[in-house]
């Protein structure tokens, strides 16, 4: 299937390019990527060619869900690092807010007390959710946290919606993380992009947030706490979110967009749904 073959490169590329420590002033070549690949994995030649390989990994790179760049009149490639400097605005891309306390297994943890609130909030819009946090094998940031499917049944046939929820504990690394809620445009029709702030930041105009909203079609979704339960909650102080101290609102919407039936249907492989019993049963609603 075309989806594990580009998975297959994309994770062996990265494997390759971390090893043979390639940065933007030591960019490597696809051939080079290819052949630190095959050394790193035994019998990867037979799975995939080199000229395969350097197709998907140039497509890759102008995806911007992926790791893998290549910057423009460039022969080679590097990974985009966690943290950045953007050449178009200048504008650096700072640490988590709670990275000083929590290393990155507590932040997952801190992130899943959002996630009751966003299934809520999607089973008010009539979609059957589940935490799908956990879900693996739709590769590098292809697993929602959060889960949402409407199913349409019209004369004997069915029209499926899928939404999905990538949620962090603060916006402050969205310049990075938002990338995560856009791979999930290869197979969900509506993705948003969701994290905790204070009810200050929803009085605040936030342009750039604006701008990778519309331009890349995810919606953006704000859980507001009020100041001491928010400093509470980034400090990992917190067991649980009471949810009569939120409010969820959604600042940009997200669109309706069709997608490729061979990507929707693998997504829902994953999920556990390969026949309509499964799919009417599948979730809370």
């Amino acid at each position: 299937m075309w989806g594990d073959k580009i998975n297959l490169v994309e994770n062996a590329a990265i494997q390759a390019l971390e090893a043979l420590k390639a940065t933007p002033k030591k960019k490597k070549k696809g051939g080079d990527i290819y052949n630190k690949a095959c050394e790193l994995q035994e019998n990867y030649k037979q799975s995939v060619s080199e000229n395969v390989f350097k197709s998907y990994l140039s497509g890759l790179s102008r995806d911007p869900a992926s790791r893998i760049v290549k910057d423009t009149g460039s022969h080679g490639y590097y990974l985009k690092p966690a943290e950045e400097v953007s050449e178009e605005s200048n504008l650096v891309v700072p640490k988590e807010v709670s990275q000083e306390a929590e290393d990155k297994k507590e932040r997952k943890e801190n992130e899943k007390l959002l996630y009751p609130i966003l299934e809520v909030w999607l089973q008010s819009q009539g979609y059957r959710t589940k935490d799908t946090s956990s879900m693996k094998g739709m590769g590098r940031w292809g697993n929602p946290d959060i889960t949402g499917i409407i199913v349409d049944e019209s004369l004997g046939s069915f029209d499926i919606e899928l939404v999905t929820i990538e949620a962090k504990v603060t916006h402050q690394n969205y310049r990075y993380d938002f990338f995560e809620a856009v791979s999930h445009k290869r197979f969900a029709n509506r993705v948003y992009f969701s994290f905790a702030a204070t009810s200050n930041f929803l009085r605040e105009n936030s342009d750039e947030l604006r701008y990778y909203s519309e331009l890349y079609g995810v919606g953006v979704v704000v859980i507001a706490l009020e100041d001491p339960h928010f400093k509470e909650y980034i400090k990992g102080e917190l067991k649980e979110i009471d949810t009569d101290l939120v409010d969820v609102y959604e600042v940009f919407s997200a669109p309706f967009e069709p997608r490729l039936r061979r990507w929707q249907k693998t997504f829902l492989e994953q999920l556990g749904i390969s026949n309509t019993k499964q799919l009417w049963g599948w979730g809370s609603a």
